[in-house]
């Protein structure tokens, strides 16, 4: 027993002696106006820092543009070796991230509180809704719309699946929550009232 509690002490105390930011590096995701820091070995003409562009691109020496959006710094890292070869012998490449933006989402329709909204890590479609403070009365949740930021649209229903809220929101994505429709509300109530009436009707003529 003590030498298992003396094994987890350790694991323990090596995860707290390791920088905190290495492990969100790993996996973050980059997104437009983020800043990264790209070091070349050995070519300090082509070490330097770069801000990602609204179209999730970078502009590097050589190469040209980059779609770096969505990826991560690995990914990042990967690329550019692989296309910097052609011009230059690599050694190394590092890419790390200097500046992280607050991504940036909007919800509009049938929420209580619509606007524009600000996360520090990538949101799901339900924890835009709750900051939103929720959908009201006559919001449709089986009529949810996502606009990506390249205007693709994407059709949600949570009545039908409550595990698509679990679905992750990227930088400018729009969200659209749908209103019920009144006239079927209406007509709904209108049947059942003839249907009541016709009913009471019946009843009294039967003398039940």
């Amino acid at each position: 027993m003590m030498k298992k509690l003396k094994i987890v002490f350790i694991y323990t105390l090596i995860f707290l002696l390791i920088p905190y930011n290495i492990f969100p590096q790993q996996i973050y995701i980059l997104k437009p106006l983020d800043e990264i820091e790209i070091n070349v070995l050995g070519q300090p003409e082509l070490s330097r820092r770069f801000t990602v562009g609204p179209d999730g691109k970078i502009t590097f020496p050589l190469i040209g543009e980059i779609d770096v959006k969505g990826k991560t710094l690995a990914d990042v890292s990967n690329i550019l070796k692989e296309k910097l070869k052609m011009y230059i012998p690599i050694t190394d490449i590092t890419v790390n991230l200097a500046t992280s933006r607050l991504i940036s989402v909007y919800i509009f329709g049938e929420v209580k509180n619509p606007g524009e909204y600000k996360f520090n890590e990538q949101p799901t479609l339900i924890k835009l809704i709750a900051a939103a403070g929720g959908p009201t009365h006559n919001a449709n949740l089986s009529k949810i719309e996502i606009i990506k930021s390249d205007k693709t649209k994407i059709g949600v229903n949570l009545k039908k699946d409550w595990n698509d809220g679990n679905f992750a929101l990227s930088y400018g994505d729009t969200v659209f929550v749908k209103k019920k429709k009144i006239v079927e509300i209406n007509m709904i109530h209108s049947l059942s009232w003839i249907i009541w009436t016709w009913l009471s009707i019946y009843i009294m003529s039967k003398g039940i």
